[in-house]
């Protein structure tokens, strides 16, 4: 995930062990795709989003759901995701994504 897979359309990113993240918008929403190809111990994925790329909030958690889930979340200009172990615990992190 920034947590997405290794595909993106908007933008993607990775930091540390390789987590990616993309997104797609609309007007009063975005969805964020996640996956991360071999790690089998991620569990969920945070969303991150935020007006600027140092206001980033969670805007939600989802459970991993196959090599690549989507969460759709309320637009933002930035996100990034969290690829969290089944403790909650984060294995990595994205990069900020600037959506357009």
């Amino acid at each position: 995930g920034t947590g997405s897979s290794g595909t993106g359309s908007k933008g993607t990113g990775s930091k540390g062990t390789g987590s990616k993240g993309s997104g797609s918008t609309s007007d009063v929403g975005m969805t964020i795709f996640v996956s991360w190809n071999g790690a089998t111990e991620v569990r969920s994925w945070r969303i991150l989003t935020g007006d600027t790329e140092g206001s980033l909030r969670e805007a939600s958690v989802v459970v991993r759901n196959g090599f690549e889930t989507a969460a759709k979340v309320r637009r933002a200009r930035y996100a990034a995701v969290e690829a969290l172990d089944i403790g909650g615990n984060v294995l990595a992190t994205s990069k900020v994504v600037r959506q357009t």
